[in-house]
C-alpha cells in the first residue's frame, strides 16, 4: 500500500506521516551551512508498506526529492540524510540511496538529578539529538540528591530543590514526539532512593527503601502512576542497581516477608519487588527496563528489560541475557559513559563499540544506548563539553550497517564541530582529541576521592575497579598512540 500525503500549513495529512516539515524546518533553521540548492527543493514523501520501519529511499533529482519509507520515522531519517549530504557534498546534486538502522532502539541518557538542567537545554539537546537519528531519550529523573518531577501527590519529593513541572514535562514530550524521539523516565529504586527517603522517612533507611513494607509499596504504586501517566512512551525505567544488601537488611520485616514467600537471596527479594512493580507498570501498557543488576534475580519476570551498563563481566551479562531470552540494551560503561575525560575514555572507543554477539543469532537485543552522568558537571556549558562529538560519535556507530574508518569519521567530524559552534554549542575541539591533555588525569582523580565507592557491594566494586583498571589503560594506549604521532 503505498500512500502519498498532501500538506497543509506545515503539517501533513494523511496516516501515518505527521509532522515532517517541522523537522525540515528545524534543520533549515539550526544555522547549517545548506546550498540554497538544497534549500529550495521540493520534497515528496511516500509511504510504502512494503519497507520495514524506519528504512527508506532517498532520491534526488533536478530540484525534486523523493523520500520513500515504511513508516514516519523512515521519512524523518530521509530528510536528516539529506542534510547531511547537503553539508558535505554542496556541489552533487543527484543521486540515490537505500539506507536502514543498525539498531532501532537508540539511546542517550542524561542525568538530571546530581545538577539540573532547564528545559531550554533540554530542548536544545533535543534538536542535537534529532539531527542524529537519536530516536530515544532517557531521563534519570531520580536519583539520592533530588527528585525531578512535579508530584502532586507527595509535594515534600519537591521541596527545596529545582525540578520540573508536571507541564514542562508535556512540553518536553510533545517537543520530542514531534522530533520522533520517545522520552524514557527513570526514577532509581530501590536504592539511590535518598531523596524520596529524606521526604518520606518512614519508606527506607539512608538511602534504600523498605522493599517488603506495605507501606513502601502502597506509596510507590501511587506514585509511579502518577509518573507513568505523565510519560505516554512504551517504556518506564526504575533502575534497580547498586543496591545495598547491608542497608536492605534495615528492613525489621525483610526476613519474615522472604520466608513467607519462599525467597532465598536478597536477589530474589529484590527480584519479588521489581515484579510487583512491574504489574503495576505492565497495567499501563507500558514496559519495565532495569538496570543490570536486576538480572542476577532468578525469579525476575522474563518480560522485564534489562539495560547492561556494567563493564565486569559485560559479556557474561550479555550472554546471561540471551540464555534466558530477555530483551536488552547494550550499554557499556567503558565505550559510552561520556562523563569520562576524553583521555580516559577517547572517541574512537565509542565509535568503535560493538556488543560481543553473533546478530544473525540473537534477536533480543533493542539496541544501544549512550549515558552522561552529571557529578562534575554544573553547567550548561561543561555538559556539552563531555558530550560533544562523542553523541555524534554513537549516532554513527549505533546507526550505520557499514561502519567507515576512523580516520574517514575524524575527517567528517571536523565539519560537525564548525556548525556546532554555528549554532552555539560547547565541544571538544579537533586537538582536544587528536592529542588529550594528559595534565587532567591528575585532577581528575583528585576529584573522585571516593574511587571506587567504598559503600557499594562487592559486585559494584569489582565494576568501579574494572573501571579504573580500563581508564589506566586507556590513558597508556593514547599516550603511546601521541608519542608515535609526534
Amino acid at each position: 500500500m503505498i500512500v502519498t500525503p498532501t500538506i497543509n500549513n506545515g503539517y501533513i495529512e494523511g496516516d501515518p506521516i505527521t509532522n515532517y516539515i517541522l523537522l525540515n524546518k528545524l534543520i533549515i533553521s539550526q544555522n547549517m551551512d545548506i546550498p540554497d540548492t538544497i534549500r529550495m527543493l521540493e520534497i515528496k514523501p511516500t509511504i510504502d508498506k512494503d519497507f520495514k520501519n524506519e528504512h527508506y529511499k532517498l532520491s534526488l533529482k533536478q530540484d525534486k526529492v523523493c523520500i520513500v519509507a515504511g513508516d514516519q520515522a523512515g521519512i524523518n531519517n530521509g530528510i536528516l540524510t539529506l542534510k547531511n549530504y547537503a553539508i558535505h557534498n554542496p556541489k552533487k546534486t543527484t543521486f540515490t540511496l537505500y539506507d536502514e538502522p543498525k539498531n532501532h532502539h537508540r539511546e542517550f541518557m542524561l542525568d538530571v538529578t546530581r545538577h539540573f538542567f532547564d528545559i531550554k537545554e533540554i530542548l536544545k539537546l533535543l534538536n542535537e539529538m534529532a539531527l542524529l537519528k537519536i530516536n530515544k531519550f532517557h531521563l534519570h529523573l531520580s536519583d539520592n540528591e533530588a527528585f525531578r518531577v512535579e508530584s502532586k501527590l507527595y509535594p515534600k519529593l519537591n521541596q527545596g530543590k529545582p525540578f520540573y513541572t508536571q507541564d514542562e514535562i508535556r512540553c518536553i514530550i510533545n517537543y520530542a514526539n514531534n522530533l520522533g524521539i520517545e522520552i524514557i523516565p527513570e526514577f532509581d529504586m530501590p536504592s539511590h532512593a535518598k531523596a524520596i527517603i529524606d521526604a518520606y522517612p518512614n519508606l527506607g533507611f539512608k538511602n534504600t527503601l523498605f522493599i517488603t513494607q506495605p507501606e513502601t509499596i502502597n506509596f510507590l504504586a501511587n506514585l509511579i502512576g502518577e509518573m507513568i501517566r505523565l510519560f505516554p512512551g512504551q517504556y518506564f525505567h526504575i533502575g534497580s542497581d547498586e543496591i545495598n544488601k547491608k542497608l536492605l537488611k534495615e528492613d525489621s520485616n525483610l526476613l519474615n516477608y522472604a520466608r513467607k514467600n519462599n525467597l532465598n537471596s536478597i536477589e530474589e527479594i529484590q527480584g519479588d519487588f521489581i515484579n510487583k512493580l512491574n504489574a503495576l507498570i505492565n497495567e499501563e501498557d507500558k514496559k519495565t527496563i532495569c538496570w543490570t543488576e536486576a538480572g542476577f534475580a532468578k525469579n525476575l519476570n522474563p518480560e522485564v528489560i534489562i539495560q547492561n551498563w556494567t563493564n565486569y563481566p559485560f559479556d557474561q551479562n550479555i550472554q546471561r541475557e540471551n540464555r534466558n531470552h530477555r530483551p536488552f540494551i547494550a550499554s557499556n560503561a567503558l565505550n559510552n559513559y561520556f562523563n569520562y575525560p576524553l583521555w580516559a575514555m577517547p572517541l574512537i572507543k565509542t565509535f568503535m563499540y560493538e556488543p560481543n554477539i553473533n546478530r544473525e543469532k540473537i534477536n533480543n537485543l533493542l539496541g544501544t544506548s549512550c549515558h552522561l552522568w552529571t557529578e562534575l558537571l554544573k553547567t550548561p556549558e561543561d555538559l556539552e563539553k563531555q558530550l560533544f562529538p562523542r553523541l555524534e560519535a554513537f549516532a554513527e556507530n549505533t546507526w550505520a550497517t557499514k561502519k567507515s574508518s576512523y580516520q574517514d569519521y575524524l575527517k567528517r567530524t571536523k565539519k560537525y564541530l564548525e556548525n556546532l559552534k554555528k549554532r552555539g554549542i560547547n565541544s571538544f575541539s579537533m586537538e582536544e582529541i587528536t592529542n588529550p591533555p594528559f595534565e587532567e588525569v591528575k585532577s581528575f582523580f583528585e576529584k573522585r576521592k571516593d574511587f571506587p565507592p567504598v559503600d557499594l557491594p562487592i559486585k559494584a566494586k569489582l565494576n568501579s575497579l574494572a573501571i579504573g583498571v580500563n581508564l589506566g589503560l586507556n590513558i597508556a594506549s593514547t599516550y603511546i598512540k601521541s608519542k608515535q604521532n609526534q
